[in-house]
């Protein structure tokens, strides 16, 4: 009975490594072909059937390629804090590492520094990122994120799950802590720059009226008087004199009538488009409570 609990066990280890190898050779092989998200999907699953340094290096690697830095940072602590005599990691590591500091250092991105207090606590944290799969989770530590908004959750044992949303707009270091000893924590959206309201439209539509009023000036001093005149003529020569002049202040005066309402429709459009792109745009957040959370979405009118 024993030898035969053994042949079992030994049957379904050898049929593990087997399924394990079948998707790392497939992962490598859609990796070859550019495939990287299908490559991703297939060296996660060896790695949920065997935890290995080789395989979050892959991962890694993967995430490199698709200039997804945050993943990317991720994947490569865990391969290099998995890594021992019997699990090393490849010999490409270091060239990856390399590779992804130096993007790092170009990138639009922040550095955004999460931490879990009380200290007791942080070691069983884990973090999830809204941008990142929901199977990737890690601990509480520094990761750079790109611009945009980002909910933020932190997960302990035995506590309510807390959330917190953060603005990304340029590249400066940002601080978001976690204290489970505190029932309500603070909105977490990082402070927009304050900007006035474009007053481009306004200009324009200011620009319009004047033009309007040119017009309604022209007409009175300008087009009424030589409309008034020719109204008046009494021979033939007297009317083809002024006709002429009739002629072009007319169109001059309907000219100025038409470019300064065609630009004052400009300004009203401009004013709608911009509200119309600030509708579009809200901006999330979230508030952790005892016993819940509260969602919070900002838009302007």
């Amino acid at each position: 009975m024993r030898l035969l609990g053994g042949l079992v066990l030994f049957c379904a280890t050898a049929a593990s490594a087997d399924g394990v190898g079948e998707r790392v050779a497939r992962g490598e092989d859609l990796a070859k072909q550019g495939k990287w998200t299908e490559a991703i999907e297939n060296f996660k699953a060896a790695d949920k059937l065997e935890p290995r340094a080789k395989h979050a290096c892959l991962i890694a690697l993967a995430y490199i390629r698709r200039e997804l830095w945050p993943q990317a940072e991720v994947f490569l602590t865990v391969c290099q804090q998995r890594a021992s005599k019997a699990d090393p990691v490849p010999d490409w590591v270091p060239l990856a590492k390399q590779q992804l500091d130096e993007r790092l250092g170009t990138a639009k991105v922040a550095t955004v520094t999460i931490r879990v207090k009380p200290e007791a606590l942080a070691s069983q944290a884990a973090i999830a990122v809204s941008s990142f799969e929901p199977d990737e989770t890690f601990g509480p530590r520094a990761i750079h994120l790109p611009r945009g908004t980002h909910l933020i959750t932190a997960t302990v044992p035995g506590r309510e799950a807390a959330q917190q949303a953060i603005e990304i707009t340029d590249d400066a270091a940002r601080d978001v802590i976690f204290d489970f000893d505190v029932t309500q924590l603070p909105l977490a959206v990082a402070p927009r720059p304050a900007t006035a309201s474009s007053k481009a439209p306004w200009i324009v539509m200011a620009v319009g009226g004047a033009i309007m009023l040119g017009g309604a000036g022209y007409h009175v001093l300008e087009f009424k008087g030589t409309r008034d005149d020719l109204d008046a003529a009494r021979t033939p020569e007297a009317y083809d004199a002024l006709s002429s002049k009739f002629d072009s202040q007319r169109m001059a005066t309907i000219a100025l009538y038409g470019v300064g309402a065609a630009v004052i429709v400009t300004g009203v459009v401009y004013t709608l488009l911009q509200r119309k792109h600030q509708e579009r745009a809200p901006r999330l957040g979230a508030t952790p409570i005892h016993k819940g959370g509260m969602m919070v979405m900002e838009w302007s009118r």
